[in-house]
């Protein structure tokens, strides 16, 4: 009997001993996949916090525009009609851009002039970003669609050009005299016929300005669009080159999208 209880003894020792083994073997490999776990989100938010290339700076840019919702609840939006041409400097054809995809490859090649320019980590991280993110809002009204292309299209916008220019190869490659800014008014040290001259003179093609005649000032904002995309040059000149009219996108019916971008429109006339 004594040797039995003997065995038994050993034995349930011998248990004890391997599941404490196996226990310490457990919290052994709960403690590297811990560590392993820390190591990783240690490494994640180093790379979103590392500054991005071009082309991980556009496909972040594009998934920003991406997140933007718009609110179709009329109950909830600004009311009122698109904007009434009237007394208001406007573009008497807007035609289709055919040749964009042409045009854009172009710009492509051009860029390629300086190797480095599209691998070299020069742009907003992706922390940022994600903040920029985190304080959009749905569209319900001009405002908000101003807000919205401010923080991830005007921004970018000028984060590309300042980035372009600051190449001193594109820089003297693309002809670059300065960089661009976004504008919300027009106090830029030019007149307001200068002003008006300058944006009847912007257009995609090269033709030469058919000669101007004077317009009837409109009441209210008259002539002013919403904001301006601006080229600033480097002896100080503030030239407006695009000039932005803010519509919120509920006010604009699906019918009227799909005319706009199949044909031609005439404002007079449609």
């Amino acid at each position: 009997m004594e040797e039995i209880e003997r065995l038994r003894k050993e034995l349930r020792e011998e248990q004890r001993r391997r599941e404490a083994a196996e226990g310490r073997a457990l919290e052994e490999q709960r403690r590297r996949e811990e560590e392993q776990r820390r190591r990783e989100e240690a490494e994640e938010r180093a790379d979103a916090s590392r500054p991005l290339t071009l082309q991980q700076y556009l496909e972040t840019c594009h998934s920003l525009s991406l997140a933007i919702e718009i609110i179709i609840d009329r109950s909830l939006t600004t009311q009122g009609d698109t904007t009434n041409p009237t007394g208001r400097i406007y573009p008497r054809r807007i035609v289709p851009w055919t040749t964009f995809a042409r045009e854009q490859e172009k710009v492509w090649n051009q860029l390629s002039f300086s190797p480095s320019f599209s691998s070299r980590p020069a742009f907003p991280s992706r922390h940022q970003l994600d903040y920029v993110k985190s304080l959009l809002r749905p569209v319900s009204s001009e405002i908000g669609l101003r807000n919205s292309e401010r923080d991830v299209v005007e921004n970018a916008v000028q984060k590309l050009m300042d980035a372009t220019h600051n190449d001193s190869s594109l820089r003297s490659h693309l002809g670059l005299d300065g960089t661009v800014t976004f504008e919300s008014h027009t106090n830029l040290g030019i007149t307001d016929d200068s002003l008006s001259e300058s944006m009847e003179q912007a257009a995609i093609g090269s033709r030469p300005p058919s000669r101007m005649t004077r317009r009837r000032k409109a009441r209210g904002k008259g002539n002013r669009g919403d904001q301006f995309c601006i080229y600033r040059t480097s002896d100080d000149q503030n030239v407006p080159v695009v000039a932005i009219e803010y519509k919120a996108p509920h006010k604009l019916r699906r019918g009227e999208i799909v005319t706009g971008l199949v044909s031609e429109i005439q404002p007079d006339r449609d």
